[in-house]
């Protein structure tokens, strides 16, 4: 909507416009609608729970071969007339016969109507068999559900832009001027976003089978990778300063709400526990490709793919939770200010906090990793975007708000001091950060390091900086990182005086980073039965976590399966090397956080380079490890 504001003055009056008339009643929407669904939920599973300790338990098979469940739908649906595809009338009657002969089942039906879902309990697809009640009950909530709650925003859109066609496409008089003026492409991007709005998801184009299955199993690495990633969740604290402003939210104003503990605690609790996080943490909507494997838990249309999506789900229990905590820690105080805003324009207690609560959710989807549709754009929520814009949900966020900021300056809009510290802030200030951390720099201030392997971590921090603003950028921007990255390994290669130029077409792989990290550790399960001191260690080690073969596996499952053993070994193998060998207790802290022995420098043990100290080979030659160099 950037593109159809004016400048100066006329310009704050546009985006004043589309904040009240489409960006506020989409917020107010989604606010209700995410109460709306965790409040059904919560009673359908209070029900499900209760029916659990009875004879007639839903996941029980009965006399037909099929469960309690499938009875109980059948049930439903014949009651109000709807045709079941896929089962003969024989079957139905059986089934209905179960239930009506059940005093629990005939009970649980009644209180499954009684749900507050728009159109009654929705009707069967043709693939119900594969589904369940669970199943059924989102699908409804997430059509008929939408459309109530978000009554005002389509009024509107329909009023600014002219009616959406059937296949969600904007067209009309409207659609052409805007066509004329900012060319197809933008129109096709207004379109989808509007599309993903009012319907919660992209728009689906037909795709092969087994295209869909390669996508699959290319996007569930992203749960491998992020399996119990403690180090990821810790990283994610560092967004809890995205809540401070220069205006009601100064650092002063913040400081003054942690003065009082117990009304910051009160605000924290409350923010943790409300609708918008839980529903956030139930459907890991901080990440467009982990909203994908969370769907595709809750499916179960494919039980191999859906048992695989259900473990890799828990395993962001611990991203999910720094999320909500950094969320919760940082908007406490923001909450409370803006609260004692509305309270001071004279607005009543209670209206004063659900205005402050808008606020809040809508700083936290703008600035913070969100899959809102329409927090994402045309590029991330593309079949392509999940394989080459994984981990940039972030980077394209902080892209979006430096793009605004940079126009407002242009076109003299807002307040001149903001927009600086916008672009400040997300360009320099938050990559600095977090890439300080994730590259665990403050392991150099701990202990002594040889400057070559200092040099190497500040240029890989460097690296990594610039890979993040490019990434933010898009396709393009990925596509510029990854040439960046060929034409610098080329020239390490070329100094290295002994140059291995494939690894140069490697690094092209890194324009996708799932696909970028099945090779590396495919590779990697390569270099462990090649190299000879892997190989003598696999000889001497015995059973033990330090033993290379265990974490091959571990990787060779994890790339073929997505299965993901190597964060199982890699972690234990952290939480007991303090065990294993001396380490200070920094070291064995940032393992217990996630980082690995090269990033906080630890050395091979002593009887490790007893072992690697001297062997002789076939030539004649002696191979010496000198200062952790094996030469």
């Amino acid at each position: 909507m950037y593109y159809l504001a004016g400048k100066g003055k006329q310009g704050d009056a546009d985006l004043k416009f589309f904040k009240e008339n489409l960006f506020d009643p989409f917020a107010k929407g989604i606010n209700a609608f995410e109460s709306y669904k965790q409040n059904t939920l919560n009673n359908f599973r209070e029900f499900k729970r209760a029916i659990r300790k009875t004879p007639a338990a839903l996941s029980k098979k009965n006399s037909t071969g099929l469960t309690n469940e499938a009875a109980v739908r059948v049930y439903l649906w014949n009651k109000k007339g709807i045709e079941i595809p896929g089962i003969t009338e024989t079957e139905i009657k059986n089934l209905v016969e179960i239930v009506e002969k059940s005093a629990e089942l005939k009970e649980f039906t009644g209180l499954i109507t009684n749900l507050t879902l728009a159109q009654g309990y929705p009707e069967p697809s043709n693939d119900w068999w594969a589904g369940s009640m669970t199943i059924d009950i989102l699908d409804s909530i997430n059509t008929e559900g939408r459309d109530k709650f978000l009554s005002e925003f389509n009024d509107n859109i329909e009023e600014i832009f002219g009616k959406v066609a059937s296949d969600g496409k904007l067209k009309g008089p409207i659609a052409n001027k805007l066509k004329a003026a900012f060319g197809q492409n933008y129109l096709d991007a207004l379109s989808d976003s509007i599309y993903r709005m009012q319907k919660g998801r992209a728009r689906e184009f037909g795709k092969n089978k087994l295209t869909g299955q390669l996508q699959n199993w290319i996007n569930d690495s992203v749960g491998a990778i992020m399996f119990f990633n403690v180090r990821s969740a810790l990283l994610q604290q560092i967004s809890t300063i995205n809540f401070i402003n220069l205006s009601d939210n100064n650092p002063l104003k913040v400081a003054k709400t942690i003065a009082d503990p117990k009304q910051f605690w009160t605000d924290y609790a409350t923010i943790f526990n409300s609708d918008f996080l839980k529903q956030r943490r139930a459907g890991l909507k901080t990440d467009v490709n982990a909203d994908e494997i969370a769907k595709a838990a809750e499916s179960g249309k494919n039980p191999i793919r859906s048992a695989i999506a259900v473990m890799l789900k828990k395993g962001f229990l611990p991203t999910q939770m720094a999320d909500s905590h950094a969320i919760s820690l940082g908007g406490a105080s923001f909450y409370r200010n803006r609260v004692n805003t509305y309270l001071k324009e004279g607005l009543e207690l209670k209206q004063a906090e659900e205005k402050a609560f808008l606020d809040f959710q809508e700083i936290a989807e703008e600035s913070q990793q969100s899959s809102r549709p329409d927090r994402i754009s045309m590029q991330q929520a593309s079949p392509l975007g999940r394989i080459i814009l994984a981990f940039a949900n972030t980077p394209m966020q902080y892209a979006r708000l430096m793009k605004k900021a940079a126009l407002d300056l242009k076109n003299k809009r807002g307040d001149t001091k903001t927009n600086l510290a916008k672009l400040a802030y997300y360009g320099i200030v938050q990559n600095m950060i977090f890439t300080y951390f994730s590259n665990a720099l403050f392991a150099l201030g701990a202990d002594e390091e040889e400057e070559e392997e200092a040099k190497k971590k500040y240029y890989q921090a460097g690296n990594n900086m610039a890979d993040s603003l490019l990434r933010g950028l898009g396709f393009g921007g990925a596509a510029v990182s990854a040439g960046k990255n060929m034409v610098l390994e080329a020239i390490k290669q070329y100094e290295s005086g002994r140059p291995d130029y494939t690894d140069v077409g490697l690094e092209a792989l890194t324009l996708s980073p799932p696909i970028d990290s099945k090779i590396n550790k495919l590779q990697s399960v390569g270099r462990t039965f090649t190299y000879r001191q892997s190989k003598e260690k696999m000889r001497t080690k015995g059973i033990s976590l330090d033993n290379p073969i265990f974490e091959a596996v571990g990787k060779a499952v994890s790339a073929l399966t997505n299965i993901p053993l190597d964060r199982v070994v890699r972690k234990l193998d952290n939480l007991t090397t303090p065990i294993r060998q001396d380490v200070e207790l920094w070291q064995a802290i940032s393992l217990a956080l996630g980082y690995s022995k090269w990033d906080i420098g630890l050395k091979d043990t002593k009887e490790e380079k007893k072992v690697t100290k001297e062997k002789p080979n076939p030539y004649g030659l002696r191979t010496v490890k000198i200062k952790g160099k094996l030469l």
